[in-house]
């Protein structure tokens, strides 16, 4: 089950487990009960994904559109340096906002 923190109308959303796909039905349940509730800004730290595929960034453009309908947009923190690759490759570093966060060592 993903962690999630909320501060002052910002909430983080922290995928636990190495594969965002393993997590996936638990953060789309996480993420439509927030979007039901209020407009905020959602933050992905994935600081704890080591790596994901095709459904993994399929998920992220999902909730990335969900959020756009409502007039947000979501924030991609801690991505390891092979993950914010493949975003730059795929060209998805101009569809989210990509900030950086501390890594684990």
């Amino acid at each position: 089950m993903p962690e999630m923190e909320e501060f002052d109308n910002v909430i983080t959303i922290t995928p636990t487990l190495e594969s965002i796909e393993d997590e996936a039905d638990a953060i789309i349940k996480t993420v439509k009960g927030i979007l039901e509730n209020r407009n905020c800004k959602i933050i992905f730290d994935l600081y704890h994904v080591k790596y994901f595929g095709n459904s993994g960034l399929n998920l992220l453009i999902w909730i990335n559109n969900v959020t756009c309908a409502r007039g947000e947009k979501i924030v991609i923190k801690g991505l390891r340096p092979q993950m914010e690759k493949a975003f730059k490759v795929t060209r998805l570093d101009k569809v989210f906002e990509i900030i950086p966060g501390t890594l684990p060592q």
